[in-house]
């Protein structure tokens, strides 16, 4: 049950005021003075403090291939932020460089920089940043993880990361090495890494007990404190084609790991405050919502038949998630102590573009806001951009005005700094900078 530490309580939540929801398009994103013919992929957004966001992924030149894109806003101006590689470092022209992720504690944040060499090795690196970016710090890859990497032999081939941060010199990261093709050894393997402030050094993962054959990546994970962490996995055999979810809980330093009967893979992972944990995940058919408690015990709610979900925001005592159900359309859900609810998205005639990650949510314990898009030409394959709030109890629709230029795009991500003002990045489709 969502926040089962307030079982009895009875009250509902009051009436709340929807939040403003401005938009930062990678058509509009800053840029470093001098560079041109620049295209932006945002990977995701967040807001540590009111009046802080951090919009992270990566972007394109002409001559330099794909680099880290950061950039920061404070009030309503939005400042590029340069993201450096480790000396020497030595990405190859088509791959992956980016930003993978950002942690935050106040304006104290860590942004996780990731790229493959010419010869499709991962490599990971840090830097922190409150005002003005630090050196790239190299985060070590070693064991299963190191062995796996060896073996990537192309693009496919991916690198994860999971990040968690509890003070301004503290962060737990989980790098994963996964393959989207199946081969002989080719097996899923990640690696725990700690910050202290000025390094990375590796530390004791969870034994899985795994069949042998299988490999497992990180999909989230969240920390309170060095020896207090919770993580949520999934792990599968050579092929891809048999998948079981994972959870690890650690409390003293020691995990307590659980394989999750029925569930296939986690999709994300929430922690707020001292309520339990809340994960959603994957089962052959449909989701659950996964509560995980400090003890490692799990509680397993199937989410509404039907539908698919994919993202999902949380606060101490509501939880918001967004999909597509199998007949089309989009699909909005919300949960709380007191039970389920769910609701078809406006317009409901229209193809939606509902639950990528991080596009769900929640300011508080009654306003959550999801973005997405909707088909507005199924010919031409135009989109709209599509932004649903969650307020006194219901959802609305409301949909952005593009920027001067663009005609087609969608949202892929949404933070909220208070339940005043929520942040959301865009994707115009096919854009590229003059």
């Amino acid at each position: 049950m969502i926040g089962a530490t307030l079982a009895g309580c009875t009250s509902l939540p009051l009436a709340t005021t929807p939040p403003t929801v401005s938009v930062l398009w990678d058509s509009n994103s800053p840029v470093p003075s001098g560079d041109t013919a620049r295209s932006a992929t945002f990977n995701g957004v967040v807001c540590p403090q009111e009046g802080d966001c951090v919009a992270y992924g990566s972007d394109t030149t002409a001559h330099e291939g794909y680099r880290p894109l950061l950039v920061k806003r404070r009030g309503h101006a939005w400042a590029p932020e340069t993201v450096p590689l480790p000396v020497g470092a030595k990405p190859a022209s088509d791959s992956l460089s980016g930003v993978a992720t950002v942690g935050c504690i106040n304006r104290a944040c860590l942004a996780v920089a990731e790229f493959q060499d010419a010869k499709h090795v991962w490599h990971f690196s840090s830097t922190g940043f409150e005002r003005e970016s630090g050196p790239a710090v190299v985060i070590p890859v070693a064991g299963a993880a190191e062995a796996a990497d060896e073996l990537a032999s192309g693009p496919e081939e991916q690198g994860g990361v999971a990040l968690s941060c509890w003070s301004t010199t503290g962060c737990m990261a989980a790098i994963s090495i996964y393959f989207d093709v199946g081969g002989e050894f080719e097996k899923d393997a990640f690696e725990l890494v700690r910050f202290d402030g000025e390094r990375w050094t590796t530390v004791p993962s969870p034994e899985l007990g795994l069949p042998s054959g299988y490999g497992s990546q990180v999909d989230e994970l969240s920390c309170t404190s060095p020896a207090s962490c919770v993580i949520v996995g999934s792990a599968s055999n050579a092929l891809g084609d048999s998948l079981h979810a994972w959870s690890a809980v650690s409390a003293g330093g020691r995990w307590r790991v659980t394989k999750e009967p029925g569930l296939l893979t986690f999709d994300d992972l929430s922690c707020i405050d001292a309520a339990p944990c809340q994960a959603l995940a994957e089962k052959d058919e449909g989701n659950a919502l996964v509560t995980l408690g400090s003890d490692g015990s799990t509680s397993v709610r199937d989410l509404p038949s039907g539908s698919q979900f994919h993202a999902m925001g949380c606060s101490s005592q509501l939880c918001a998630f967004s999909g597509a159900p199998e007949d089309g359309g989009g699909y909005l859900g919300t949960g709380t102590p007191w039970g389920m609810t769910s609701a078809d998205a406006d317009p409901g005639d229209r193809a939606l573009k509902l639950g990528n990650p991080q596009t769900v949510a929640c300011a508080s314990t009654s306003l959550c806001a999801a973005v997405g898009g909707y088909e507005g030409n199924s010919v031409d394959g135009t989109s709209f951009p599509l932004v649903e709030i969650y307020a006194d109890n219901s959802w609305k629709a409301t949909t952005p005005a593009f920027p001067t230029g663009i005609k087609s795009g969608t949202l892929n991500g949404v933070a909220c700094q208070s339940v005043r003002d929520c942040v959301a990045i865009g994707q115009a489709n096919g854009y590229v900078r003059p």
